[in-house]
């Protein structure tokens, strides 16, 4: 996990991650609260799922993208309670 918190676990694809990293810090400026922690990380295997016709977590339960999926939906269920 990079320094101001975005989780990446590719190398660097230059000016994307610039992009990327804009973007995050312009909703946590503009939505400071409201967002989730859960980050969802870039994987080819999420890139795949939906050439399958299969949910991410369903083509590869394993992969990266799925579990970050999965501890969004933790995240979520948890904030219910």
């Amino acid at each position: 996990q990079a320094e101001d918190g975005i989780r990446d676990r590719s190398p660097s694809r230059g000016l994307g991650d610039v992009y990327k990293r804009q973007v995050e810090s312009l909703l946590k400026t503009n939505f400071k609260n409201k967002l989730f922690k859960t980050k969802i990380s870039r994987n080819v295997r999420l890139a795949e799922a939906p050439d399958d016709g299969k949910p991410a977590i369903m083509y590869d339960v394993n992969c990266s993208g799925a579990k970050d999926y999965m501890d969004l939906a933790l995240e979520i269920i948890n904030e219910k309670k």
